[in-house]
């Protein structure tokens, strides 16, 4: 029984990587990912998608994606609904990046 349970867990994780999310990622889930070699792939609806690359300039950096993530928060995107997946370093689906948060004095790790 075990195994299955253990099986369900990694089922659903693995369609929680394909499934995407429609929330944006923070700046520091940005900036962790792009540090790691990772790339966002960007649905904006209809037929139009972004990868963006780090260190690629345009949309395709950190910052570039911090605008994006930050447009939509604020309400300022206007448009079909976004989608994100986090792409690992060989452009391959990954799971969500996770920030770790250090001592209120440091902030999030990844975040600089």
């Amino acid at each position: 029984m075990a195994q299955v349970a253990e099986l369900r867990a990694e089922v659903e994780r693995l369609r929680t990587i394909i499934a995407g999310r429609p929330t944006p990622p923070t700046n520091a889930e940005i900036a962790s990912h792009h540090a790691s070699g990772g790339m966002w792939l960007v649905h904006t609806g209809k037929t139009t998608s972004h990868i963006m690359l780090p260190s690629r300039g345009y949309l395709g950096d950190a910052q570039g994606a911090a605008s994006w993530a930050t447009m939509y928060r604020s309400g300022e995107w206007i448009g079909d609904p976004l989608c994100w997946w986090p792409l690992d370093a060989t452009g391959r689906p990954c799971a969500w990046p996770e920030v770790l948060t250090c001592p209120a004095d440091h902030g999030p790790r990844g975040a600089r």
